[in-house]
């Protein structure tokens, strides 16, 4: 039996961002459990208040990576600076993309994160889903705010990534499945996460759960 763990989406306060159908992760549960309706078997709610600082925690770690980000844009030749680029950007004379370019105002202009706040948080939070995870266990959680959005429309939501970049701060494996699509023939998914090392776990319900429920389907007519 695959022990099964649920974080509900409305109790880290972002029920009001929600756009994503309930009936489709029930659904998902319904097919990884044996049972959904034993109390024994039964998807259990899970939440930390780490999900409330996602962004924020995936800014600090992003500052430990052994490569600098604004050098990296330049191949290594030099420091690309925000001062510089985002003036370029708006004339049309910039090398490099909006996302960068917010990137580099990330890192170069806005307040560095408090580190011990960041280091002990991440720490209660890793601990934590390590324990409740085990070595069968596997956290459901929504892939993003929305349904899969028009194109260039996450520029001016640049921040829901977070939904995916938590569970790369933490280190922990985790697969995106698509869903199919909802009542409105958007589509829509989930990821799974398992504890770290827990990679083929994570990979063997992901694909359960593909196959199960269609995987992709195309939201529109596919011309050959």
């Amino acid at each position: 039996m695959l022990a099964v763990v649920i974080y509900e989406v409305g109790a880290a306060g972002l029920s009001s961002q929600v756009n994503w159908s309930p009936a489709v992760v029930h659904t998902a549960i319904t097919k990884v459990t044996e049972d959904v309706s034993s109390t024994d078997n039964a998807p259990k709610p899970y939440y930390h208040r780490g999900f409330n600082h996602m962004l924020v925690l995936w800014r600090y770690w992003m500052t430990h990576e052994e490569d600098v980000f604004a050098e990296l844009l330049t191949n290594n030749t030099g420091t690309a600076k925000f001062w510089k680029e985002f003036p370029k950007k708006l004339l049309g004379m910039s090398e490099y993309t909006l996302p960068a370019i917010m990137k580099l105002a990330d890192d170069q202009v806005m307040p560095p994160v408090n580190k011990e706040w960041a280091e002990q948080l991440t720490k209660e939070f890793t601990d934590d889903l390590i324990k409740l995870l085990g070595d069968d266990g596997v956290l459901l959680f929504p892939s993003s705010p929305l349904v899969a959005p028009y194109h260039y429309s996450p520029i001016v939501r640049p921040f829901n990534f977070a939904y995916w970049a938590i569970f790369n701060a933490l280190h922990f494996p985790a697969a995106q499945v698509p869903l199919g699509l909802n009542s409105d023939k958007v589509p829509v998914g989930i990821q799974v996460v398992a504890a770290p090392r827990q990679e083929a776990l994570c990979a063997a319900v992901a694909e359960h759960l593909g196959e199960a429920l269609g995987g992709v389907v195309p939201p529109c007519q596919i011309l050959q």
